[in-house]
């Protein structure tokens, strides 16, 4: 399977999907005065934990104890808008593909690291390439513009990418994606994961398509 891809922030990825695998700003952490949900954060088709997709990025930082205004840098224009979230065992990025945030929106898309995340399929980010591949089947992938790293999207959940390190393949960004797939050693864990929310509206593909859920 050969892709089709578009350049969006540092990654190359299927179609429209945007997604940047840093991210900085000026403006210092805050505390919001709540210790926020304790233990682990389920991912799932509507959300995160207690905390849905679609849900307005004010109502989110309400609830998480430590969060700050920041910034994403695309590869090329403006810097897009986002907060970081933290709490003990999780860093979450919510970015809005806008310059300006827009509080009582939700993000477009979700960056997760940390050990209290548990992504489908009870997998983690502690999790090797060989168990993802298990427990994921086939899917897509897209490899950034600097070729160090491979964001992997499974078909069976369409909404996740998982990011692996390739510095070590001689691959570029128009190498085939099961071909990189092959290569990567199973003992490869990711060093991030990230949710595209429109892509949580898809059933899941047959490793060529996606199409929309019904309703």
């Amino acid at each position: 399977m050969r892709l089709t891809l578009v350049q969006c922030g540092r990654v190359l990825v299927p179609t429209t999907l945007v997604a940047i695998l840093s991210c900085g700003g000026p403006s210092k952490f805050r505390s919001e005065g709540n210790s926020g949900t304790r233990g682990k954060l389920v991912v799932t088709d509507t959300g995160l934990g207690p905390f849905r997709w679609d849900a307005p990025i004010a109502t989110i930082r309400a609830s998480w104890p430590i969060s700050r205004d920041t910034t994403v840098p695309p590869a090329e224009g403006p810097l897009y808008a986002a907060v970081e979230l933290r709490r003990p065992g999780a860093r979450i990025i919510l970015e809005q593909l806008d310059t300006t945030l827009h509080a009582n929106a939700p993000a477009d898309i979700w960056y997760l690291s940390g050990d209290s995340i548990e992504l489908p399929k009870g997998l983690h980010l502690t999790s090797r390439w060989g168990e993802f591949r298990k427990a994921y089947g086939t899917g897509g992938g897209a490899a950034g513009d600097d070729v160090t790293y491979w964001a992997f999207n499974p078909c069976s959940v369409p909404y996740l990418f998982i990011s692996f390190s390739i510095q070590s393949l001689e691959v570029d960004s128009t190498v085939d994606s099961n071909s990189v797939a092959a290569d990567i050693p199973v003992s490869t864990q990711p060093f991030e994961a990230f949710v595209v929310v429109d892509k949580t509206h898809y059933v899941p593909c047959d490793s060529t398509t996606s199409g929309l859920k019904s309703g």
